[in-house]
């Protein structure tokens, strides 16, 4: 697989393309276990930093609708971030897809002080999907310290 200068691999999908789609990024969160699941969905965040040309490509197809609702409301909330951040229009698969309870990017309720810390440095669009992050996952490259 090939790879722009600087954009590390996370998770190595078997393809023709050098990115992952939203579709094929929560087809591969469904096969992982706990913060495994995660995986995929930070590597379609660094080749959305990386491959800025490819976006649309990206988000062509919507996740698979037989997908666990958390795992859709997952990839909403990271898409509607990075589109919010980037200017670009959010999919409308993406809009208004809830997972029906806060929670962390890991599946964790929103419970602890912890969590509730992850959750007041997310970014705005989390609260629509109900799915929290800090912002710092999704910075560019360029703005990591």
């Amino acid at each position: 697989m090939t790879r722009l200068a600087g954009a590390e691999v996370l998770f190595a999908p078997s393809r023709d393309y050098p990115f992952l789609t939203i579709r094929e990024t929560v087809a591969e969160m469904e096969k992982g276990e706990c913060q495994m699941r995660t995986r995929p969905l930070l590597q379609f965040i660094a080749d959305w930093n990386c491959l800025s040309h490819r976006r649309g490509e990206m988000l062509m197809e919507p996740p698979d609708d037989t997908a666990e609702l958390f795992l859709q409301a997952a990839a909403a909330s990271v898409v509607h971030a990075l589109c919010d951040r980037d200017g670009i229009e959010l999919p409308t698969w993406a809009d208004g897809l809830h997972n029906g309870k806060e929670v962390t990017l890991l599946g964790d309720p929103i419970t602890t002080p912890f969590r509730e810390r992850v959750k007041s440095k997310a970014p705005e669009a989390c609260q629509e999907h109900g799915v929290y992050f800090e912002a710092e996952e999704i910075l560019l490259p360029s703005q990591r310290n």
